[in-house]
């Protein structure tokens, strides 16, 4: 079944709308785009749990300055975006990678002999 509307609108009236339309889409999507993401913060507990460690681990990672933190007073708290990266820094290459790293290694030396 086909629907019929039946408008006094002009074909270029329609065109003018549909495409005011389509513009303030286009202005809100960039103004969504263009908002800045807020840092999470979070607590002891929450890392503890991002990172599945005890709450005495994170202390003692703190202690020695070996995680990434923030004191306010006698507060702790954790960039989550810090934790991630700090997690990742502890990354180990496989088997695949490291074999693939030497090739490439060997086969730049070749070239420059």
């Amino acid at each position: 079944m086909e629907k019929i509307i039946l408008s006094s609108l002009s074909l270029e009236d329609i065109a003018t709308q549909v495409a005011e339309k389509v513009y303030n889409l286009q202005q809100r999507n960039n103004e969504l785009k263009e908002e800045p993401k807020r840092e999470e913060y979070l607590t002891i507990i929450q890392a503890s749990e991002l990172l599945n460690l005890a709450k005495p681990t994170i202390y003692t990672l703190t202690c020695r300055h070996e995680i990434p933190f923030i004191k306010k007073g006698k507060k702790l708290y954790f960039k989550k975006s810090d934790l991630v990266e700090w997690l990742n820094s502890g990354r180990k290459l496989t088997r695949g990678e490291v074999e693939k790293g030497a090739n490439d290694y060997l086969l730049k030396r070749r070239k420059t002999r």
